[in-house]
């Protein structure tokens, strides 16, 4: 939105904007298509590739880091300067890998007090800054797509339960929606114990990336590690939150194989049982 890069005095940020967020998809873009050029035995482009996204990391760290915070600034503006407000943007950058280890950790346990999480999801920005407004398009509405990739970045950095949370959120949000479809977004108010979320007027529902968001978020809970080139599937460490207690996949193509699969939580612990397969396939479960 055009209101939705501002200073914490409400000031608009001056274009170009550098967001945060991108910066990291740029990160696993490269990545990605470096592990292509070496499937391909492009090793020279590889080794280019990973250099440019190690500088990128470097970079992004020294120019978009707030010491004082312990969290990424949304952007920089056309002047270089940080944006120093907190918003989901920065849940994105641990999804993409462009922020690890101990940065990714702290950014995770920011971005889950309470003025970021409304209890039905993440916010896009806290209701701190002061241009936050719960009933805004991107200024403090909560987005289940947006929620779904700091779902996934959170089980990448270990933080399974947290994942769990943010898909209970989600999952709660759908049981208000009408065929339990999650909507393109929902305003940020607070969750109480008699309410249900307030719908943000013009929401789409359908909405394509939010239909999906519920299948990122299943995926991330089974931890699928798909690798079509060599005919593997590893699934590691799965783990289903208590409430859900079985959860199955039909015709699950990797490669040019397919199969269903099914997984069951049982106090505390998540089994998984191949119900089909066809094709040349190796499923490697990991616990």
């Amino acid at each position: 939105s055009g209101n939705s890069i501002g200073h914490a005095n409400a000031e608009l940020a001056k274009p170009p904007i550098s967001l945060c967020e991108v910066q990291g998809y740029l990160y696993a873009a490269r990545l990605a298509v470096a592990e292509i050029a070496s499937l391909l035995k492009k090793d020279e482009l590889a080794e280019r590739l990973h250099a440019q996204a190690a500088k990128l990391k470097r970079d992004f760290k020294r120019d978009f880091w707030m010491p004082e915070h312990e969290f990424p600034a949304l952007a920089l503006d056309g002047e270089g300067k940080q944006v120093k407000v907190f918003s989901s943007n920065a849940g994105h950058c641990i999804w993409s890998g462009i922020l690890d280890g101990e940065m990714a950790q702290r950014v995770a346990d920011r971005m889950l007090a309470p003025d970021m999480d409304s209890g039905w999801g993440l916010r896009t920005l806290s209701t701190q800054a002061s241009y936050y407004n719960p009933m805004s398009y991107h200024n403090g509405s909560v987005w289940p797509h947006d929620n779904a990739i700091i779902l996934e970045g959170f089980r990448r950095i270990g933080r399974i339960r947290d994942a769990h949370y943010l898909l209970s959120a989600m999952a709660a949000v759908a049981q208000h929606q009408r065929d339990f479809r999650l909507p393109e977004l929902v305003c940020g108010f607070e969750r109480t114990n008699w309410g249900s979320p307030i719908d943000y007027p013009v929401s789409c529902s359908p909405q394509a990336w939010a239909a999906g968001s519920i299948f990122q978020m299943l995926s991330s809970c089974v931890n699928f590690v798909p690798d079509a080139h060599r005919k593997t599937l590893r699934i590691e460490e799965p783990c289903l939150p208590e409430w859900l207690e079985k959860v199955t996949f039909h015709n699950l193509k990797v490669g040019n194989a397919e199969l269903d699969i099914a997984f069951s939580a049982v106090n505390g612990h998540t089994s998984c049982q191949i119900l089909r397969k066809n094709g040349d396939l190796k499923v490697i479960i990991e616990n």
